[in-house]
């Protein structure tokens, strides 16, 4: 875990996802997270799919505690892209039951895949979906 973890702080430090301002369409799922917390509860914007709504309450819990920013709401996904890294590392080593080194390179190219990196440091429900489902 403490080298993935690594890893995926200096793939952090590379993107600098710092800054308050939308990416793409994520936009869409920060309106709702923002009307939540205002008192409007949950609405859906017309763009979003109704399954959405795991994903806007991961992000509402972190713009709770901090800010409803574009920033604090990439940081969610960043932090649900890590989680779903480590979650990835212990599938392929404890349910699929390969050895470590062939999880932790598993995990490792799952981090650096150029859609999952990018996904990760956007607000969008890519990663959210993927660590849910990969859950279950």
């Amino acid at each position: 875990f403490a080298a993935l973890t690594a890893l995926f702080l200096a793939a952090t430090f590379a993107v600098d996802p710092s800054g308050d301002f939308p990416i793409n369409d994520d936009a869409v799922y920060a309106w709702s997270v923002r009307n939540w917390l205002a008192g409007g509860g949950l609405r859906l914007s017309p763009l979003a799919a109704s399954s959405s709504v795991t994903h806007i309450a991961w992000g509402a819990l972190f713009a709770r505690a901090l800010e409803p920013s574009s920033e604090v709401l990439r940081m969610s996904a960043a932090v649900m892209g890590w989680l779903g890294v480590l979650s990835f590392f212990v599938f392929l080593h404890r349910v699929l039951g390969l050895d470590k080194a062939k999880s932790l390179l598993g995990a490792v190219l799952l981090l650096i895949n150029p859609l999952y990196l990018s996904m990760s440091y956007s607000f969008h429900t890519d990663i959210t979906y993927f660590v849910v489902i990969g859950a279950w």
